[in-house]
């Protein structure tokens, strides 16, 4: 019996509270100069290419989700300057740091 799932998931599904043009406030972990994650992802979409059903994600998309603050109807836009502000406070104090990526998990949706 393989423990890999027999069918992957729509990432794309509505979750609870979306809607069509609904907007969400998330913060994003982006690889914008981040040469050897490219290479790696690209060395995937090219294993992947063939594989029906899947979007790949070009390399300008590639991100890692780490916390969803609001539906913009439900936080101010004054709340939300006021967070960006105490974050980018707090992580001007926070040394760079390396990123080391590990064998991918095989999720159904890795949301």
């Amino acid at each position: 019996m393989s423990t890999q799932p027999a069918r992957m998931a729509d990432h794309w599904w509505w979750r609870p509270g979306w809607r069509p043009g609904r907007k969400f406030y998330t913060w994003h972990f982006t690889f914008q100069e981040s040469s050897d994650v490219h290479r790696l992802a690209g060395e995937y979409r090219q294993s992947l290419a063939t594989v029906p059903g899947l979007d790949l994600v070009p390399d300008r998309w590639l991100h890692l989700t780490m916390q969803g603050l609001g539906f913009v109807d439900e936080v101010s836009e004054q709340d939300a300057k006021a967070i960006v502000d105490a974050a980018a406070t707090r992580l001007s104090r926070v040394s760079a740091f390396e990123l080391a990526m590990g064998r991918p998990e095989i999720t159904p949706d890795a949301r």
